[in-house]
């Protein structure tokens, strides 16, 4: 998988804080961060959790699984090699290692049941 992120990007991977507050203007590179820091978990934590939220069902997919830099544009190689699977009808990607990224959409106060219950990192 070849990445390339921006210099404010790779910040995010050498700074000892506990917490990160990443932010910017439309384009300036959160979603594609998000993405990578997810990928980067599963790979190294086996079993780890990662829920990723979005307003609506149409802007999830249009922002993690459409088009160069999307989840299966970024995965392709892991998919080719067996080392994670896209469930494109479920919104996850399971790896090899039990580690999980589930994307869900909360349209309205009944899609919370989507993530109740479940335990994430």
């Amino acid at each position: 998988m070849d990445i390339k992120l921006t210099e404010k990007q790779s910040l995010v991977f050498t700074t000892d804080a506990k917490a990160i507050m990443y932010g910017g203007s439309l384009g300036s590179g959160k979603t594609f961060l998000n993405k990578v820091l997810s990928i980067s978990a599963c790979m190294a934590v086996p079993k780890i959790q990662v829920l990723i939220l979005r307003q609506n069902y149409p802007q999830l997919k249009a922002n993690y699984m459409i088009g160069e830099g999307s989840f299966p544009d970024l995965l392709k190689d892991f998919v080719a090699a067996g080392i994670c699977n896209i469930r494109y009808s479920t919104m996850d990607i399971v790896f090899n290692n039990g580690a999980q990224i589930s994307m869900r959409y909360l349209d309205n106060e009944a899609s919370l049941n989507s993530i109740q219950g479940a335990e994430y990192q």
